[in-house]
């Protein structure tokens, strides 16, 4: 995998309880994706809070997010979810210092399509297929980090994605999709790798990201280019299922969190729901 070389741990102490941790987290069967993140909080936590970790304290812990000053909330409760669950395997007594941040994801955030198109005609040409995948077909950038050649069916006009919690999902593309991948395969020097990275990898799912967030220049993440497809999608067709397929959930629930109503949708609903005096001929019938 290729991106940004990997922070190291403070010093052995965090280091040996971070790789048993790790274990713990691939027998889970856990997202290497997901155990990559939460592995580089934790040795950016050991370094930024500067103790070892059988000297670590309480008062360490709450000091440390109180100085973040987080600028979003879910990233804070991010972070504090991976601490809470690597305390519990190195230092249980301290699980519960953390509070808890709640946070409302049932607030769809879209990237207008302006914005879109502005980072799409200023990214050069790996970080234009990416920015596609993302608003056009509704991958994350986990999925969109381990596509692999193989994975790629442009006969059938489609590609597999691998989601999360290894559930693999066959998705039909438009022709536009067809034809910037078919342009970028003549670009890419790989055998095995849509986005090929160092020694015969993939580049990692965070780098795709920060590729992304650089290309829209903080107008929004590659994420909420996928609140932008299922928006679309949903306003497009009013098919609440079929926005659930693209998107690749389990719960129809989560699906819903994704898609932004249209500015006059409360108002067109409130007015067909308004009472209607029958006509002459209707009370007559």
């Amino acid at each position: 995998m290729s991106g940004p070389k990997p922070t190291p741990a403070l010093d052995v102490t965090w280091q040996h309880a971070i790789d048993a941790w790790a274990v713990q987290m691939y027998a889970r069967a856990m997202t290497r994706a997901t155990i990559t993140t939460r592995i580089s909080h934790m040795r950016q936590l050991s370094r930024e809070i500067g103790v070892t970790l059988p000297s670590l304290k309480a008062q360490d812990l709450l000091s440390w997010t109180a100085r973040k000053g987080w600028h979003n909330r879910v990233t804070q409760h991010n972070y504090h979810c991976a601490i809470r669950a690597f305390l519990a395997s190195a230092r249980p007594e301290l699980v519960d210092v953390l509070p808890t941040v709640r946070v409302n994801f049932g607030t769809p955030r879209p990237i207008s399509d302006a914005l879109y198109w502005r980072a799409y005609d200023q990214a050069d040409e790996r970080c234009r297929l990416i920015l596609m995948l993302a608003r056009a077909v509704g991958m994350r950038r986990c999925e969109i980090a381990v596509t692999a050649l193989q994975d790629l069916d442009l006969d059938r006009c489609g590609l597999t994605i691998h989601g999360k919690g290894g559930k693999d999902r066959f998705m039909p593309v438009t022709d536009n999709v067809i034809d910037h991948v078919e342009h970028w395969l003549l670009q890419v020097d790989s055998s095995s790798w849509l986005f090929p990275g160092q020694d015969a990898g993939h580049l990692s799912a965070m780098w795709v990201g920060t590729l992304a967030h650089n290309a829209l220049r903080g107008a929004g993440t590659l994420h909420q280019l996928r609140h932008s497809c299922a928006t679309a999608a949903w306003r497009e067709t009013g098919d609440i299922l079929a926005v659930q397929a693209i998107l690749g959930h389990t719960s129809l629930r989560t699906t819903q969190i994704y898609v932004g109503m249209a500015d006059n949708a409360v108002r067109q609903a409130i007015e067909a729901a308004a009472p209607k005096r029958p006509t002459q001929e209707q009370t007559l019938a």
